[in-house]
């Protein structure tokens, strides 16, 4: 149901992605303990609807949830509390949180360097996922090193038409 979810959101398909995902997370919480890193992706899972709904505030309690169980998984998935970190960071910047969400995306930016080979796709969303968040600050010198990180990566790995050059 999470996996479906996670597909039905990328696909606009809100209504029908909340549904998935709702019922994975009582179903997560049905069978396994709730500190379980299954129920944290989840709970990521709606944070990111959430945002893609226009409604990013609403996802800040589940990816406060979701970082408080991975904290006590240190061996977790590193790539999801990465990005549930990202998630975080970017919501603590518009409450203007800047030094909590700038250690936030540091630590999961270098989640992602260290745990993502050189050519995965995610690692220049992750580079450039930094720089949006300086940006947003308006830290622009600050950002423009990580933007321009991103942009060289994602052309290397994809071209001048790589997706995640859309952002």
């Amino acid at each position: 149901n999470d996996d479906f979810g996670e597909i039905l959101t990328n696909k606009g398909r809100f209504d029908d992605a909340e549904k998935r995902l709702q019922r994975a997370l009582e179903l997560a919480r049905t069978h396994h303990p709730a500190n379980s890193p299954v129920i944290a992706e989840t709970l990521y899972n709606l944070a990111e609807l959430a945002a893609k709904r226009g409604r990013a505030d609403d996802g800040l309690p589940l990816v406060e949830q979701a970082l408080a169980i991975l904290d006590q998984h240190p061996d977790a998935d590193p790539i999801l509390r990465g990005n549930v970190q990202f998630r975080l960071g970017a919501l603590l910047s518009v409450e203007r949180d800047y030094a909590r969400a700038e250690r936030l995306a540091q630590e999961a930016l270098s989640l992602h360097r260290k745990h993502l080979p050189p050519n995965d796709f995610r690692l220049p969303i992750a580079i450039s996922n930094m720089g949006l968040l300086l940006r947003e600050q308006s830290r622009n010198a600050d950002a423009k090193p990580y933007l321009d990180e991103a942009v060289q990566l994602a052309e290397s790995l994809q071209g001048a038409d790589a997706a995640a050059l859309v952002t």
